[in-house]
């Protein structure tokens, strides 16, 4: 666990907290909010990955059942989508549409 003092930053483009405005924590990685809206653009875009200053988001085939939701846990054989940015930035799709309501229902934070 980060120290009170630690910058904390997304898992899939390497932005901080400062840089971004959401910064949503799932058990073992973090998501931005604009790296939330590049992954629902690869899972709703099949072989359309997109990328980021430190990875490419695409989505995990089917038959990788062993990779894992850095969010919540469940394998990819337990949900209907999943992407990855490479290990430990995945994200299924289930936890990504909660992102996406962590945004909706929360008013943007000011920069500082």
């Amino acid at each position: 666990m980060p120290g009170p003092e630690s910058v904390l930053s997304c898992s899939f483009c390497g932005s901080s907290q400062e840089q971004v405005e959401k910064l949503i924590a799932g058990t073992r990685a973090y998501i931005c909010d604009g790296c939330v809206s590049r992954v629902h653009a690869v899972i709703a875009g099949p072989g359309h990955p997109a990328s980021t200053p430190i990875a490419t988001i695409q989505q995990v085939s089917d038959e990788a059942v062993a990779e894992q939701c850095r969010f919540c846990g469940k394998h990819r054989y337990q949900v209907a989508a999943m992407a990855s940015a490479g290990d430990p930035r995945i994200i299924c799709v289930e936890c990504l549409g909660l992102c996406e309501e962590i945004l909706s229902d929360e008013p943007p934070m000011p920069r500082r």
